[in-house]
């Protein structure tokens, strides 16, 4: 891990280090960023025996390389694209919550609210958690069962209905009084990380 975490760190490194330059040098670095970073993307697949993946380096919010390795099947080649969708479990955490802060900083979401203000599916949950208590598990709501993480297959046609039964379930505890790691708590920020502001308040309906 902590070699593929340097080997990341070199592949950002790689076109953060082009700096500002006159157009025509900039794209002959680019290129030449573009095919170090193709080399180390490979170099990580054999040195780490990584399947495949993905690569976005973003740089002042503009995406600046991106690109899919290897492959997505364990019996067949199937190459990845640069919009290779992956199951990321327990990984999509600190992403969600990196998103929600985001809405957060810009005035968007407000972390002491009710999360069902965001979420309209949320409305059925006996207790109305707020957005913190959904980002630190402290909700009430119990976590997976490994039957249901075992089998998910496919993606919800809404982030909502991943919490259309759950919410139909009693809590363990009031919300706010304790803490239970759960990924059933996960949808409802998802909903609002991934949605604009202008469709926040549809975050589960789209």
């Amino acid at each position: 891990m902590v070699k593929l975490t340097i080997t990341c760190a070199l592949l950002a490194s790689s076109v953060a280090a082009l700096g500002p330059g006159v157009p025509g040098d900039q794209a002959s670095s680019m290129f030449r960023a573009g095919r170090a970073i193709d080399d180390l993307g490979t170099q990580a697949l054999s040195q780490h025996s990584i399947p495949g993946m993905s690569i976005a380096l973003v740089e002042n919010g503009r995406v600046v390389y991106a690109k899919g390795f290897g492959t997505t099947s364990l019996s067949e080649v199937r190459r990845p694209s640069a919009d290779t969708q992956y199951r990321l479990a327990s990984v999509s955490k600190p992403i969600t919550a990196v998103g929600v802060f985001q809405l957060v900083r810009a005035g968007t979401v407000q972390l002491d609210a009710p999360a069902r203000e965001y979420c309209p599916e949320l409305a059925r949950l006996n207790g109305a958690a707020t957005v913190r208590q959904f980002l630190m598990h402290r909700t009430g709501m119990r976590h997976t069962t490994d039957s249901e993480d075992l089998n998910i297959k496919g993606a919800f046609p809404r982030l909502g209905a991943a919490l259309e039964r759950i919410v139909q379930e009693p809590l363990r505890f009031p919300p706010g009084t304790k803490a239970l790691y759960t990924s059933l708590d996960s949808p409802s920020p998802s909903s609002m990380a991934g949605r604009s502001q202008t469709l926040l308040r549809r975050t589960c309906s789209a």
